[in-house]
């Protein structure tokens, strides 16, 4: 009887031990964790001078909500946003990034830094790169970049094959609503051209807005042009 009333304490004591490390190991389980399919974006060719938006899509595969605490960019040039900062478990949120091509020239890359609450990954780096002011010998993009006022319904962007070979292209909008565009993926024969037409969004209110879309062109090696677009409503 004895013994037995001795093990009781020690018993009790090695439930409590275990009671501990079961919720520390719950506490590290349920966890946020950031995470992206796409951590680098290259815009290729840009005109100089001009304003590129690009949204990079985040993801919480963690089991606890994911706080975006700031996020900062490696120069003046560049600014960003997230369109939500708190994140739960399963979901994903918008960056949106803004890179004005003013005062550059060349290739350039920059970085855009998040900070969470993500214990394993507190900062966590996104990358954008372009080559500014230069174009391309094999294809081309007529005109590089569109400027919308209000009397403007919409605007033609003629894609030009230089190259020996017939190409297929692709055309990536961002996703806003901020313009549309009437073809996302077509040929262009080897000498020849296609037009695409670009309409501002029916449902922008009075301001000044920002986007750009990517063209690939699918040539060897692979070429890319973003076109800017700005438009002004009064």
């Amino acid at each position: 009887m004895k013994r037995y009333s001795m093990r009781l304490p020690f018993l009790f004591i090695l439930l409590i031990i275990i009671l501990i490390a079961y919720g520390q190991a719950e506490v590290q389980t349920s966890k946020p964790s950031i995470s992206a399919d796409e951590v680098f974006w290259d815009f290729g060719f840009v005109p100089f001078d001009y304003d590129l938006v690009h949204y990079y899509e985040i993801k919480n595969i963690g089991k606890d909500n994911l706080y975006i605490s700031h996020i900062g960019t490696s120069c003046d040039c560049s600014y960003a946003r997230a369109l939500d900062t708190l994140i739960p478990p399963g979901a994903s949120t918008k960056i949106k990034v803004h890179f004005s091509t003013a005062d550059y020239y060349g290739k350039n890359t920059r970085t855009v830094s998040i900070n969470s609450n993500d214990p394993d990954n507190p900062v966590f780096n996104l990358e954008f790169a372009s080559l500014i002011g230069a174009l391309p010998k094999q294809v081309a993009a007529q005109p590089n970049a569109l400027f919308f006022l209000p009397a403007h319904k919409n605007k033609d962007i003629k894609l030009l094959n230089h190259s020996d070979s017939n190409i297929d292209v692709k055309i990536y909008p961002e996703p806003d609503s901020i313009i549309a565009i009437s073809d996302t993926e077509l040929g262009i024969d080897s000498g020849s051209y296609a037009i695409i037409k670009v309409t501002p969004g029916s449902n922008l209110g009075k301001g000044t807005y920002h986007s750009s879309f990517l063209v690939d062109f699918g040539t060897e090696p692979n070429i890319r042009i973003t076109i800017p677009v700005k438009i002004v409503k009064y």
